[in-house]
């Protein structure tokens, strides 16, 4: 409602309808006075506050249209990464080194002070299902290890630490398989139970 367009009997009919109390140094109050009573001035620090929350209301419209557009706020990135991070993945994983102890388990440490710390553990040289975090952690890894040519020099080269295959998804023979095998396990595990 533009108030500096209305006439000053317009301006009197609102101030009674809303119970709006019009201070006056005559028997009637002037346009400047009705104005001020509704709460507008013509003042320069007025114009000024009114531009101000002009651009405020439209910042917060553009926020609300990045939001809607796709733009995540910083919680919403948080939890997406956390989502990330932690999906599992089919893998089959061996050891490049030499010195690796007799045992095929490992326990793999990693995240970050947004995730949070994990260890997990893998096994190696069988298909095994490993966090992302955890698969990223290895495929950072590398060792040294000594090369010789053929005129018997040797040399170190850097190569990954650990060998990952992606195995993708069980197939639907792998799930029937599991299916009979838990079967079986459970079937056994009821008649233990009886005896």
């Amino acid at each position: 409602m533009n108030f500096e367009e209305m006439t000053n009997a317009e301006l009197v009919s609102y101030c009674e309808e809303n119970e709006i109390e019009v201070e006056s140094k005559g028997k009637k109050p002037n346009k400047t006075e009705l104005l001020a009573a509704v709460g507008v001035s013509g003042t320069e620090e007025d114009e000024f506050l009114a531009e101000a929350m002009e651009q405020v209301n439209k910042a917060n419209a553009t926020v609300k249209l990045d939001k809607e557009a796709g733009k995540l706020t910083k919680a919403q990135i948080k939890k997406e990464q956390f989502k990330k991070q932690m999906a599992l993945q089919r893998v089959l994983i061996t050891d490049n080194s030499d010195n690796q102890t007799k045992t095929d388990l490992m326990f793999v440490s990693w995240g970050n002070r947004i995730l949070g710390y994990h260890t997990d553990r893998v096994l190696l040289g069988k298909p095994w299902h490993v966090r992302t975090g955890a698969m990223n952690n290895l495929r950072d890894a590398t060792i040294y290890k000594p090369v010789q040519d053929d005129k018997g020099v040797v040399t170190t080269v850097k190569v990954p630490k650990y060998n990952i295959v992606d195995l993708g998804l069980l197939s639907e023979a792998e799930y029937k398989v599991i299916g009979e095998k838990q079967k079986i396990r459970n079937a056994s595990l009821a008649e233990s139970e009886q005896l």
